[in-house]
């Protein structure tokens, strides 16, 4: 999935769900934080050593879901605060981010060495633009819809 397409997503399920703004604003910052992890494309020869590369261990979801537990913990322990909402905002992004990717490829799964996925649509294609904007439409209508 295309980087715009993640923050779309992203940022539109998180703010139809809460309707926080500072929660909504780190998720779509979180959300691409799995590829930006990985090493940047052009320090591949090419587009298909990059691909064979992409989606690994920086796409493994249970270091995120253990830093979500961690910070649901302190949530719980020290209340919702500026900081653990911000953090809570990011993980739950990378999270979003490799679902996301899930529906469109495949991402390592509970064991790293496997990957689970289905093909819903390629990325880049019309398929993902036009859900990315029927989303951010519907959160836009249930933001006004709030006023």
């Amino acid at each position: 999935m295309k980087w715009v397409n993640h923050k779309l997503i992203t940022g539109s399920i998180v703010y139809i769900t809460t309707n926080d703004v500072l929660l909504t604003i780190s998720a779509v910052i979180g959300s691409i934080i799995p590829d930006a992890a990985e090493f940047p494309p052009w320090h591949y020869k090419d587009k298909r050593d990059y691909l064979k590369q992409h989606r690994k261990i920086t796409h493994w979801i249970i270091p995120y879901l253990f830093l979500l537990s961690y910070i649901l913990y302190l949530r719980y322990i020290n209340g919702i605060t500026f900081i653990n909402t911000i953090g809570f905002g990011i993980t739950l992004g990378a999270i979003f981010h490799i679902i996301e990717d899930g529906i469109c490829g495949t991402v390592p799964s509970l064991d790293p060495r496997k990957r689970i996925g289905v093909l819903l649509f390629r990325t880049g294609a019309i398929i993902e633009y036009l859900l990315s904007l029927v989303l951010f439409y519907i959160a836009i209508y249930v933001g006004y819809a709030k006023l």
